[in-house]
């Protein structure tokens, strides 16, 4: 059973990755069109990070 608090992130959507990093990638793969193939480049500062589980 998951426990309520735990965020589902979703990797493909940058908006949802920003609820567990601060800062934006430095690099992605978003305006590719690479069908099914999502790619980014993180670089983040010291920061606590919520629980979360990957949708993926």
């Amino acid at each position: 059973m998951t426990d309520r608090r735990t965020l589902a992130i979703d990797f493909t959507q940058e908006t949802s990755v920003l609820d567990v990093y601060p800062d934006k990638p430095l690099l992605s793969s978003k305006d590719l069109s690479w069908q099914g193939i999502h790619l980014g480049y993180y670089c983040q500062p010291p920061h606590e990070t919520p629980e979360y589980r990957p949708k993926q």
